[in-house]
């Protein structure tokens, strides 16, 4: 199997040095933004520590840069026979998007790793709707280095075709389960992946914004009734969004899911979280923004969403703007 793995974040690293790892024989070509990080992985291969941040393994990988990416021949009858897009959302621009058009075969299936909803109507363009996959994990990881990648929590992978109304089963799909469970990844194929996807954006846009305005670890939210009851209202308000579009779930299954998320990544800091702390743009847009809109859509009010997405905006705000500060004293 050829495979393409997009991105050179944490979940990019973290899969890429766990499926060159495996070694199982398959085709691996990773795809990162700069030629700094290319040359580094090519050179040094992922480094993939475990949940107590021990060494158990480094990987040769084959990484190219978008720009060498973009002016590879394009693709006509053969080109990747799958495409790992673990890009934020954020980062899913015309540009890449183009490249991926003209890489992609009429064979290759992609597999969408992204939070949060918006992605896969920005993909449709450039597979048919029988070759677009979405994927749903709560593993847990954090980037170390160009090179390194941290496991910090093992969570669960479920992986379905995009398009509503055809079926997940088939070769295809299957294999491609057997690819990730192999790599170390607890995986599953989804009759209903759009739930899946209302599942994980409800965790994400509880957990992230909560993390990144308190600064606490997923865990931390446990731990006092106060943050305890913030979740329990964002919680609320995102599962009756859910119910709303057609995507409910029994009572207490998600609020359980979503307490058994913090406790398998109690040490992690959460990507808004990194984000912030890095004075980088968050993908709050994506998530409790989407969800915000979601809920607009079909007249539902979300207070305790709306106030905490102007509040994450302000602190972002504040951010970005303390470190293109701090950049430019530097560069004075």
């Amino acid at each position: 199997m050829n495979i393409e793995i997009i991105g050179g974040g944490s979940l990019g690293l973290l899969l890429a040095g766990s499926l060159a790892a495996a070694d199982a024989g398959h085709s691996l070509t990773m795809v990162v933004r700069t030629a700094r990080q290319a040359e580094a992985i090519s050179l040094q291969g992922i480094t993939v520590r475990d949940r107590d941040g021990n060494h158990p393994h480094t990987a040769a990988a084959v990484c190219l840069d978008f720009a060498a990416y973009s002016a590879g021949q394009q693709a006509v009858g053969g080109g990747a026979d799958w495409i790992l897009l673990a890009l934020k959302q954020k980062d899913i621009s015309l540009p890449v998007i183009e490249a991926i058009r003209g890489r992609a075969g009429r064979d290759t299936r992609i597999c969408c790793f992204q939070n949060g909803m918006g992605h896969l109507e920005k993909l449709r363009s450039v597979v048919g709707g029988d070759r677009l996959y979405a994927a749903v994990t709560t593993e847990g990881a954090m980037r170390l280095s160009d090179t390194e990648v941290w496991h910090t929590g093992m969570g669960g992978t479920r992986i379905g075709i995009a398009e509503n109304g055809i079926s997940s089963s088939g070769q295809h799909l299957a294999m491609l389960a057997e690819v990730l469970a192999n790599a170390g990844f607890q995986t599953a194929v989804s009759e209903n992946i759009q739930a899946d996807i209302w599942d994980k954006l409800i965790i994400n846009t509880v957990v992230n914004p909560l993390t990144a305005l308190l600064d606490i670890q997923n865990g931390q939210l446990l731990d006092h009734p106060m943050c305890l009851e913030l979740m329990q209202h964002l919680f609320e308000e995102a599962d009756s969004a859910a119910a709303a579009a057609g995507f409910g779930r029994p009572d207490g299954l998600r609020w359980q899911r979503l307490v058994e998320v913090c406790r398998a990544t109690a040490g992690n800091k959460s990507s808004m979280l990194q984000d912030l702390a890095a004075g980088r743009l968050t993908e709050l847009e994506w998530l409790t923004g989407s969800l915000l809109r979601e809920g607009k859509s079909r007249g539902l009010m979300l207070p305790y969403h709306e106030t905490v997405y102007r509040l994450v905006k302000a602190k972002e705000a504040l951010k970005t703007r303390t470190e293109e500060g701090i950049e430019l004293s530097k560069n004075n």
